[in-house]
């Protein structure tokens, strides 16, 4: 398995992102690039949304954008939610 951190702030250029985060996640242009046409591997986003303000409710719209940026090799979408 491969595996793309993203998040709330990675799909969104105006969100802000925290001390820290961009170390391990990848930007939504990024994402795309990390995945393989191997076979036998299954190309995975692990989207954390434990960042995104509770106040914006934005979950279908981040994941709609994982799909697009991930490209035409993502296979599954782990989702990390409160």
């Amino acid at each position: 398995m491969i595996g793309i951190m993203a998040g709330h702030f990675t799909m969104r250029p105006d969100a802000e992102w925290g001390e820290g985060q961009r170390s391990v996640f990848a930007t939504r242009e990024e994402m795309a690039g990390g995945f393989t046409d191997d076979p036998d591997v299954l190309n995975t986003v692990h989207f954390a949304d434990l960042y995104r303000p509770k106040e914006v409710q934005t979950l279908l719209e981040d994941l709609d954008r994982v799909v697009e940026f991930g490209g035409e090799n993502l296979h599954a979408i782990q989702l990390d939610v409160t």
